[in-house]
Parts: C-alpha cells; structure tokens; sequence
C-alpha cells in the first residue's frame, strides 16, 4: 500500500512537470557554451594558440557584458589584449600560453553571471579546462 501511494505522488509530481515544460520556449531558455577552441578537455594544445574562443547557442549581449572566472588553484591563461565578441555568439580572448601547462577558468559562475543572452537571462556556468603541450 506504501508503494502505490508513493508512485502515487510521484506520477502527480511527474505529470506537473511535464505540465510546465509545455510551456517553455526556446526563447525562455538560458544560452549555454556550445563550443570553445581550444576544445575543453584538450590535452594537447600548441602553446602559440593566441586566442581562446567560445561559442554561445544563442544571441549574446555584446556590449562589455562577460564574466570571465579565475578558479581556485588553477592556472589562468594570460591575456594580452581586450577581451572581445567577434559577432554575437563568439567572445574571444587573446592569450599567451605556457608550454607544458594545465588552464582553466569558468565562463559565468554561480555568483558571477556577466555573459547573457539576449532574452537577459544569464548563460550557463561552463568550465573550460585544456593542457598545453611541450613544445613551443
């Protein structure tokens, strides 16, 4: 009797969460990074990659609207020039890398959230994390 009346409430709980995802819409949805050159998770990076790219899903606010964030005990690339949206959904940072060196950083964060899209609604924390190799 205690199963029925948990799945009992588990279908109602269910159902008005199917309910409310009827009516989202593409345009309510928070952007995400789609891509990032270099690739996160890459392991074999030329040290004089000159520029860090990402790449949004949607339409970003262009105009000085980023969060850029340095994580604790992580290496930070250094960045030689503005940092800048090539169009709108690509934001680009000119870098100088280390050979043989661990980077990452967080595009938005829980308390920081300077990348939005369009629609104002804050992108998605994305860690981007990428090894150089040896040689230079």
């Amino acid at each position: 009797m205690k199963l029925v009346k948990n799945l009992a409430i588990f279908s109602v709980i269910l159902a008005s969460t199917v309910v409310s995802a009827k009516h989202l819409s593409l345009k309510d949805i928070s952007p995400v990074v789609i891509a990032s050159s270099p690739v996160a998770g890459a392991t074999t990076v030329d040290p004089s990659t000159n520029e860090i790219t990402v790449e949004f899903s949607k339409e970003m606010m262009t105009n000085k609207m980023w969060s850029v964030v340095t994580l604790a005990n992580a290496q930070f690339p250094q960045i030689t020039g503005d940092v800048y949206f090539k169009n709108d959904r690509t934001f680009v940072i000119p870098v100088k890398l280390k050979a043989n060196t661990v980077y990452a950083f967080s595009i938005n964060s829980k308390n920081k959230s300077g990348f939005k899209g369009v629609n104002g609604k804050a992108a998605q924390p994305y860690i981007i994390s990428f090894k150089t190799n040896g040689k230079k």
